[in-house]
């Protein structure tokens, strides 16, 4: 992705400029920027490689340490979210998408959308999921 990036932003060809152009007006309106969307991009990458490591150097699939974010059962109800007729909506609202950005940036933002009634709805219907865990 960042080689991508990279060499459409020193192409000058017309469709590659307008692409450009287009993702930083998708990453602005969550709030983040392209170095910003590669930094996370990396992390991901990182922590992935460490359960793939651990999983090759046990010969099986590794345990998880619960201090790494893929010991999560999130990823297990994350498809229900993604098809719930009342959350699917939320994930293409840019002003939920920026709460979400920031909850993920640093999780004591939370507290602040305690009372927003989207935070709410993705609460309760997550709290629901992992309660049939």
């Amino acid at each position: 992705m960042e080689l991508f990036t990279l060499r459409v932003s020193l192409s000058s060809d017309p469709f590659a400029k307008a692409m450009q152009d287009r993702l930083n007006a998708q990453l602005e309106q969550v709030g983040l920027t392209s170095s910003a969307m590669l930094r996370s991009l990396k992390e991901s990458t990182a922590v992935m490689r460490e359960v793939v490591e651990m999983e090759k150097a046990q010969g099986r699939a590794a345990e998880i340490p619960a201090s790494n974010p893929f010991s999560s059962p999130i990823p297990g109800v994350l498809d229900k979210l993604m098809n719930d007729p009342e959350i699917v909506p939320l994930m293409s609202d840019p002003e939920f998408i920026k709460v979400m950005m920031d909850i993920m940036e640093n999780p004591a933002n939370m507290a602040k959308y305690q009372q927003n009634p989207k935070f709410q709805k993705l609460a309760a219907r997550l709290q629901q999921l992992l309660g049939e865990q």
